[in-house]
């Protein structure tokens, strides 16, 4: 295929591809001896359309998502540079899983849409994950006729069901990440009401209640609270093992007794963490019962 029939090969794929008005206008064209590529330089669904001439194949690739930088929005103490090295291959990558599933929930589930996909179409679709930790899908076709309506056909058919496999997978992510966000705000909910209920009974006061949930993070409460040695906030965070509490104090005698009892560690001048989290609801609640009196008052 000389340059000229794949000059024009690259502009019916062009004309082809601004019919599609979900798709970003703005492309860039590469044509050498060897591929056309077109890639959307800001579209959020299709990444690049490669023509790969020397490999006789057809290959669409969704934008990259960049687990290394999610598993940092959704973790404390990680090392970001060990997560780029640039090993995610087998071991690693299952031993990056185990440690940090959260970060993997989209991956799963796009990986999940891509088998319905390829059952509903029998097509080659597969989502992979580099070196980097960097995840993407790709759909190929063979190039069985090296023709330009054959190759056009093809890009056509690419686009129609890699935008059906991007619209299922957004709104399986959205329903997915609602569930969880209703489910985590309804159970803090509950959390704040015992709690209000312990600090009724033992005559404690409250300034304020604050609950927040996210897609990435971990669902936390926080509970201000008035008292005669100052005040004294609790911050509950429900992580996979449990409840993570951790308080902060003004009054610096508690914290020294809290830190004797054995209990607490100190994170910094005027927080403490509770050394073990909590692991079911039935014993935060026991914990607050016996402990928030002495904690506040």
């Amino acid at each position: 295929m000389d340059i000229k029939e794949r000059i024009d090969i690259a502009s019916e794929l062009v004309k082809k591809i601004l019919t599609f008005k979900d798709l970003s206008p703005f492309l860039g064209v590469l044509i050498d001896n060897n591929q056309i590529n077109i890639d959307f330089q800001w579209d959020l669904r299709l990444a690049l359309i490669s023509i790969d001439l020397e490999n006789n194949k057809i290959v669409f690739r969704t934008p990259s998502v960049e687990i290394p930088d999610i598993i940092m929005e959704i973790y404390d103490d990680v090392d970001y540079e060990k997560l780029r090295i640039g090993e995610w291959r087998e071991e690693m990558l299952r031993e990056i899983i185990d440690k940090y599933p959260r970060a993997f929930s989209e991956y799963i589930i796009s990986k999940e849409i891509a088998e319905e996909i390829r059952k509903k179409y029998g097509v080659d679709i597969y989502v992979e994950i580099d070196e980097y930790g960097h995840y993407y899908t790709e759909l190929v076709y063979p190039i069985e006729q090296p023709t330009l309506k054959y190759i056009s056909d093809k890009v056509i058919e690419g686009i129609t069901i890699l935008l059906e496999y991007r619209e299922v997978d957004s709104k399986y992510v959205e329903t997915f990440n609602r569930e969880i966000a209703e489910e985590n705000m309804s159970h803090f909910l509950e959390v704040a009401k015992a709690i209000i209920r312990i600090a009724i009974e033992s005559n404690i006061d409250i300034n304020f209640i604050d609950i927040a949930t996210s897609p990435y993070e971990e669902p936390t409460l926080k509970v201000d609270f008035k008292s005669t040695n100052g005040e004294t906030i609790i911050h509950i965070t429900k992580h996979r093992k449990g409840y993570e509490i951790s308080i902060a104090f003004q009054n610096t005698n508690i914290r020294k007794k809290l830190i004797e009892i054995g209990q607490f560690e100190e994170t910094d001048e005027y927080i403490l963490k509770l050394k073990t989290p909590l692991k079911t609801y039935t014993d935060l609640v026991k914990w607050l019962q016996y402990n928030l009196k002495y904690i506040v008052l």
